[in-house]
């Protein structure tokens, strides 16, 4: 038993190995060329691992995009939760959101190029291979916002409207940093601020 459970154990590590080395090579090929730009068989090709292998762990590049990016909606919902888990009286819950969601992107420099310059590149429809990423982020700005309005934090607004409009906002001024150098990491984190001015009717309650 202990040999059969000692194999099984050495196949996963195995396993996840190989998945992240398809994973690195995905992701320093799509920095380096953009998605539609990187053939799969490269991919295989530069992870060292056979197409066998690769089929095995993924279906397709798309899902290879896909797990690259949806982690940062995670690690950002996760930063959300714990920030506003008591309450959002220390400042502009909205702008409060902003940098939580900022500094998470700037700590994953790569992967944000990644994300805004396909985001930029694709329409998003069905077939975008970032709809599922995209619906993801704006699962978590809604709910977000519902929990904001339902303990007073936020003044009520169409949830749908505004989770579309924060992303675009947030993407265009990551595609400002990762993709066009426009801005140094230290101004893309100060822009929690005046980007939270233009969700005004977003922001906490004052003064009744």
């Amino acid at each position: 038993m202990a040999s059969r459970s000692g194999n099984s154990s050495t196949a996963a590590a195995k396993r996840e190995r190989n998945r992240r080395r398809i994973l690195a090579a995905a992701e320093k090929l799509f920095y380096e060329r953009g998605f539609s730009a990187t053939p799969l068989r490269e991919i295989i090709r530069q992870s060292g691992l056979s197409t066998t292998v690769f089929y095995s762990l993924f279906r397709s590049k798309r899902d290879l995009l896909v797990e690259l990016i949806l982690p940062l909606s995670d690690e950002i919902n996760s930063g959300l939760n714990a920030a506003f888990r008591e309450s959002a009286d220390d400042g502009d819950p909205i702008e409060k959101a902003i940098r939580i969601a900022l500094e998470v992107y700037a700590r994953h420099r790569t992967l944000t190029k990644i994300y805004v310059s396909e985001a930029a590149a694709q329409n998003l429809d069905a077939r975008s291979p970032l709809r599922e990423v995209m619906e993801r982020s704006r699962a978590i700005v809604t709910n977000q916002l519902s929990v904001g309005i339902a303990k007073g934090y936020f003044r009520p607004v169409d949830p749908t409207i505004f989770s579309y409009s924060f992303i675009a906002v947030i993407n265009m001024h990551l595609y400002r940093w990762a993709v066009l150098g426009e801005i140094t990491r230290k101004h893309m984190l100060a822009g929690a601020g005046p980007l939270a001015q233009v969700f005004q009717s977003g922001r906490v309650r004052a003064g009744g």
